[in-house]
């Protein structure tokens, strides 16, 4: 039955669906995870705002999308109840189509997303939040020790531009690497 369900879905992000939800592909959208994830269902954006402000996105995989309340896939999720982590492998909630292929931000392909988007003034105060279901398009991965990668070599004062290789859409390094140094400030002004 989960052979059949995954079939019927979609590919791609329907036209209806866009006019349904805000679209955020044209942000610099990009996760952070372990290097050995196979998928990537949370994703974060930053960018500065022309008023001194900025803007912090958290985006989720929209699983209710794809997962029909009442079908195969979402009983086999209820008896499941939550992904399992061992040290050598993983037991996915959902089955592996859907949790690395179907319901992960993986980067340069349009995704459903639900989205929260906070604007942060100069003091990292929230000023304006949204909340809602968006259209978003990752445009990159780093793992966790290349986020730090950055992080130390901004602490080391070495020329800012020198970012360590991740897997992005081509011509984003900069962007996500600023992003990265940008929420970084955040979390240390917190």
């Amino acid at each position: 039955e989960i052979a059949q369900e995954l079939a019927a879905l979609p590919a791609g992000v329907p036209a209806e669906e866009m006019s349904k939800r805000r679209d955020l592909r044209s942000l610099n959208v990009f996760a952070i995870d372990p290097a050995d994830a196979k998928d990537a269902d949370d994703a974060v954006h930053w960018r500065a705002l022309d008023n001194g402000m900025c803007e912090v996105g958290v985006h989720i995989t929209d699983v209710t999308y794809y997962v029909q309340p009442g079908s195969y896939i979402d009983r086999h999720a209820k008896r499941q109840c939550f992904t399992q982590y061992l040290c050598s492998q993983a037991f996915h909630m959902l089955p592996d189509e859907l949790s690395e292929k179907v319901c992960s931000l993986r980067h340069g392909v349009e995704q459903l997303a639900v989205s929260c988007v906070f604007t942060l003034d100069s003091n990292h105060q929230i000023v304006d939040t949204w909340i809602g279901r968006s259209v978003v398009e990752s445009k990159g991965k780093l793992s966790y020790m290349q986020a730090d990668t950055l992080l130390d070599a901004q602490k080391e004062k070495k020329e800012r531009g020198a970012y360590p290789q991740f897997e992005c859409v081509e011509g984003h390094e900069r962007a996500i690497s600023e992003s990265v140094l940008g929420l970084y400030d955040i979390a240390q002004a917190m």
